[in-house]
Formats: C-alpha cells, structure tokens, sequence
C-alpha cells in the first residue's frame, strides 16, 4: 500500500469534513476557547498548514489532542494535520519498500495524539509529535534487531567481541533529546526540525518567514548549535552515551534523587 494509504486518508478526510459527526463535534467544540472559533472542520487545516502562524497553529493543535482521547473527530483532524510530517516519517522507514510502513507509522501517530502530553510540551506540537512517532517506531526496529539468535557462523565472536567505537550520535536521537529536555525554545526546535527531518529547503523556509536567505541561514545555524547544547545538557545528566532515552530514563530524570552525572559524548552530534 505504500504512500497510498495518506492519499486514501486524505480522501476519507474530505468526507469526514462535512459528515454529521463533523457537524456534532462543532456543537460539542462552541464552548472551547480556541475551537469555538472554528466555522467548519475542514478549516482547521487551514489554521495548522505549513507556513501559518504557528503560534496560532499550537493553539489549534492543542485544543484537539486534549479532546483527542474521547473525541474521535478531534483526533481524526489532528492526523490529518500532522500527515505532512507523518509521510516525511514513512519515507525516512522505508515506506516506499515496505507496504506495511505507512500503516504502522498512522497508528503510532493515533496512539501518540491520543496520549500526548499537552501540560509538559504545548509548544512546537506537531514538531514534536512527529519525533515521538518516529522515536517509537526506531525504538521497535532496534528491539526488534536485539531478539534475533546470533547466527552459528558468529557465536565465535560473542565471547571475545572487539572494543565498541564511540558512535556518532545521528540527527534523529540529538532531536529526540533535546526535544523532551524541556530546554529548548520551541522556535529553534522547529527549525531544526524543519531543515533536518523536512528537508526543507533554505529558500522556502525564508520566503515562509518573509526574511532573506542570508538571515534564516543565520537563524538555522543557531538554532543548531541550541539544539546541541541542550543535547549536551540532556546527556550530560541523564541517560548514558549512546543510548536514546527510554520511557524509564524519562520517569527517572524528574525523580528527585536520581540525578546520576555521564560524560558527555566524545564526539559531535550529526546535525549536518
């Protein structure tokens, strides 16, 4: 199925739009502060597409995925305006390989909207939700690689393994990290994530801006370099080298006591 199934949830969202469960969650939503003011459920894409205030856009998102756990309509709009960085999220795992990709990356993506914790990260939503996915799906891939037997050939090796070379850490983890640090301003997170997980080029995100090249040049390499500095501060107190942070790594980090100190990585974090 490929690509082919975010065409097909684009096309069942035009229906689901105009539908008598739109028309019911509208009434549900009159008394909300920030979905009240929305006039039809198709505009809220309108409100949260690329290029819009995000501001405006975080408000939006948040109000749906606090609604999201019972409302289905709220968490059906959500997806709908997260799928531009969900099918950047199936390419990056193979989707265009692997039929079955896009399918597992839309139901982490239910799952996270519908657990997404609002209070702690209201900010840079749809950036975040989108790491979260991808960090989940990667976290499945690698657990899924530990469970596989060693084959015969390589049993020689397991008993006397060669010293492990410290490893670079790639542009997903530093982002994961830093994202759920806390440390870092919504607006820098959202440009890195935009030029490293989007791709986007350097001439669409100044023209979205209205600044020159020159400028947002200058605003992605400092954004970058908070980005790594909170990677840094993040690692430097919390999980170890190497290891992107787990569930238990969060829990413990806001645990009072628990606060062991790492060394820092031997070297720079891959956020070319």
């Amino acid at each position: 199925m490929g690509f082919e199934l975010f065409a097909a949830l684009e096309r069942e969202w035009q229906v689901v739009a105009v539908s008598a469960e739109a028309d019911a969650a509208l009434r549900a939503w009159a008394t909300d502060p920030v979905l009240g003011r929305i006039r039809g459920v198709g505009e809220i894409l309108e409100h949260t597409r690329r290029g819009t205030d995000r501001a405006n856009a975080d408000l939006i998102l948040g109000a749906l995925l606090r609604r999201a756990p019972r409302d289905e309509v709220a968490a059906r709009a959500a997806l709908q305006a997260l799928s531009p960085g969900l099918i950047n999220v199936a390419r990056r795992m193979g989707a265009a390989r692997d039929p079955d990709v896009a399918a597992e990356v839309v139901t982490v993506a239910l799952a996270r909207i519908k657990c997404y914790p609002y209070e702690r990260r209201p900010r840079a939503i749809a950036a975040n939700v989108v790491l979260d996915v991808l960090h989940a799906l990667w976290q499945d891939r690698s657990s899924v690689g530990r469970e596989m037997a060693t084959p015969a050939e390589e049993l020689h090796r397991v008993a006397d393994p060669e010293p492990a070379e410290p490893s670079r850490p790639n542009a997903r983890e530093v982002l994961e990290v830093a994202a759920s640090s806390g440390r870092l301003p919504a607006e820098q997170l959202q440009l890195v994530f935009d030029a490293v997980l989007d791709r986007m080029p350097l001439s669409t995100a100044a023209a979205e801006a209205g600044i020159s090249i020159k400028a947002m040049t200058r605003r992605r390499e400092r954004a970058r370099a908070t980005v790594i500095r909170a990677y840094h501060a993040e690692r430097s107190t919390a999980a170890p080298v190497g290891r992107a942070p787990t569930a238990s790594m969060h829990a413990a980090r806001h645990s009072p006591g628990r606060h062991a100190a790492h060394p820092l990585p031997a070297v720079a974090p891959d956020l070319g």
